[in-house]
């Protein structure tokens, strides 16, 4: 147990692993309650819950509902991830009109009505952007086409966009050429570009535009990433964790930097509730990403007040 204060700006908690699924396969009991409590006890004040489908949105939601109640620790996002973008086209092209989809319409509408429903529980406009890594999943073109659509979201609420940038300096243009032409929609709330694994260029081209950074491990994995976390300005620097994704592991740059240690069982089989399992990141970890920027950047404060600088950034960011 701590007392720092620590926002996850991005978790998929809805992912099958937390229900004890891996893989198609059922290896123990879910355990989404022990992780929040796990979470909770240890400096968490708030997760936003990533959400990258219409379906996702629904399962976040029910999630909230069992879990916080109160909406005082869960929140969740709103849109439609890259790689998923194709759930916005019609199967039947012949239903296409004018230069989109009824199809997409309707499916924005249906997101809209879950933002109108659930105005104290979502806090942000995402995840969605570009990737260029894993277009075997949705073409560039239908990613692109649908990334500006959804951006529509902000004529009608004004909310933050927590945005997926993935690929070469080529997909980060794309992303910043779009942002700029929709600028007037989204400045006033911002944007935070998340998992941040790109170069130098990339970084002054998402900071010029005016986004936010945001780290998970994802982003510590090598020393010139490590490098990078200098020019981040400390007022627009976030840390989420990506669970069950973007862990730092062992064979990271980052690691050795790391000072808070979990106990985990080695496989999900040998689960038990008191336990992390390896390869499943959890909210819970925050608290290495922290360390991590710390060590690097070597602000001219305490750690305390490191992390309360970030927590505040994430309040002025999202809950605002």
């Amino acid at each position: 147990m701590n007392n720092f204060c620590f926002i996850d700006i991005g978790a998929n908690l809805t992912d099958p692993v937390f229900q004890g699924i891996y893989h198609g396969k059922s290896y123990h009991l879910p355990d989404i309650s022990d992780i929040i409590e796990r979470a909770r006890l240890n400096g968490l004040k708030k997760i936003i819950i990533t959400c990258g489908c219409l379906q996702d949105c629904i399962d976040a939601l029910e999630l909230c509902k069992i879990h916080d109640p109160d909406c005082k620790f869960l929140y969740i996002t709103v849109g439609v991830h890259p790689t998923r973008a194709q759930e916005l086209t019609c199967k039947n092209t012949n239903n296409c009109k004018d230069s989109f989809c009824d199809c997409a319409n309707k499916y924005l509408d249906k997101l809209k009505q879950i933002i109108i429903s659930n105005r104290n529980r979502v806090v942000a406009l995402g995840e969605f952007g570009l990737d260029s890594d894993r277009t075997q999943f949705c073409p560039i073109e239908i990613q692109i086409k649908y990334f500006e659509f959804q951006l529509s979201l902000l004529e009608n609420f004004k909310l933050p966009l927590f945005l997926h940038i993935r690929g070469d300096s080529e997909c980060v243009l794309k992303v910043t050429y779009i942002l700029q032409k929709y600028r007037h929609l989204w400045i006033e709330k911002g944007a935070v570009a998340h998992s941040f694994t790109g170069t130098k260029q990339d970084l002054d081209s998402l900071l010029n535009i005016g986004l936010d950074i945001g780290i998970n491990g994802c982003s510590l994995k090598t020393q010139h990433n490590l490098e990078l976390l200098k020019y981040i300005p400390l007022d627009r620097l976030h840390i989420e964790t990506d669970s069950p994704w973007c862990e730092i592991k062992p064979t990271h740059a980052s690691f050795p930097l790391v000072k808070t240690h979990f106990h985990q069982v080695q496989k999900p089989a040998k689960w038990t509730k008191s336990h992390l399992v390896k390869g499943r990141n959890e909210p819970v970890k925050i608290i290495q990403v922290a360390e991590v920027i710390f060590s690097i950047i070597q602000p001219s404060i305490s750690f305390d007040l490191f992390v309360i600088q970030i927590y505040e950034n994430t309040l002025k960011r999202y809950f605002s």
